[in-house]
């Protein structure tokens, strides 16, 4: 999910723990679990968050899945 990398605001063990896997891209894990985080470009004001790190999950609901996309067998 993005948002606009000035709105968020890190909590629990603080900054993220960062690594660099491009020369312009730094992607934020967990300093506690090592779970990833968030992915910010350098040339972006978006920051790439995984939905289930935010503490507040509320109003990100994903979209429904169109009918002719969803498994044909319950899974």
């Amino acid at each position: 999910m993005g948002f606009p990398k000035a709105s968020l605001i890190w909590t629990g063990s603080g900054e993220p723990k960062w690594r660099f896997p491009y020369p312009t891209l730094r992607c934020g894990a967990c300093p506690e679990c090592g779970s990833q985080l968030v992915s910010i470009a350098d040339d972006s004001d978006m920051a790439m968050v995984t939905g289930f790190s935010l503490a507040d999950q509320s109003g990100i609901e994903p979209p429904a899945t169109p009918p002719d996309l969803r498994p044909s067998k319950p899974m």
